[in-house]
């Protein structure tokens, strides 16, 4: 059933008794891998562009699985990046070697990207100070 939605926010669904049950091939159909951006990351100087993708949610928990910050850092964004692609033992090594504000707009837009909002309760990695849930 197409329905005509009068509401102007596209985030606020129809009533539910104008909705149709959705369909298994809907639910399970990819709907993150084609989300992508590319960020400027200046490095000692120079500009240069990384491409990332949005996580799933499947990608999402298996990368917070983990206490430790840096890990989970290490998991989201060795998934993530597009260009260049990196191994969670290559992004360990950007992570010991860079300032501390280099990854985080790349963490913060992997987390747009993929839909994590910030205050989420199970955000990932949000960033210094982001600690608190608000």
């Amino acid at each position: 059933m197409d329905i005509e939605q009068n509401n102007t926010d596209p985030d606020t669904p129809p009533s539910l008794e104008d909705l149709d049950y959705a369909e298994v091939g809907e639910l399970i159909t990819d709907r993150v891998s084609n989300v992508t951006d590319e960020l400027p990351v200046k490095i000692e100087g120079r500009w240069v562009k990384v491409k990332i993708r949005a996580l799933s949610r499947q990608e999402m928990l298996e990368a917070g699985g983990s206490t430790d910050t840096r890990t989970v850092e290490q998991q989201m964004l060795s998934r993530a990046m597009i260009k260049p692609t990196m191994t969670v033992a290559q992004i360990a090594a950007w992570q010991k070697s860079s300032p501390a504000t280099e990854m985080q707009p790349i963490v913060q837009a992997v987390n747009r990207l993929s839909g994590v909002r910030r205050g989420a309760t199970k955000s990932l990695v949000d960033g210094p100070g982001d600690q608190s849930g608000s």
